[in-house]
C-alpha cells in the first residue's frame, strides 16, 4: 500500500484509486499536518 507521501501531488491534492466490493464501503482517510494536527474524513460509497 502506497503513503500519502507516495501519492501527494505537487499542488498539495493526493488521489488513489480504492478497489470497491459489491455494497456499503466506508473509506477513512486521516492527515496530519507538519505541525502534528490531524484531521479525519470519513465517506461511505455504495456500489451497485
Amino acid at each position: 500500500m502506497k503513503t500519502a507521501g507516495q501519492i501527494l501531488q505537487a499542488a498539495r491534492r493526493f488521489y488513489f484509486r480504492i478497489p470497491l466490493n459489491s455494497g456499503e464501503n466506508k473509506i477513512n482517510i486521516t492527515a496530519t499536518a507538519k505541525s502534528g494536527k490531524t484531521t479525519a474524513l470519513t465517506r461511505t460509497v455504495i456500489l451497485r
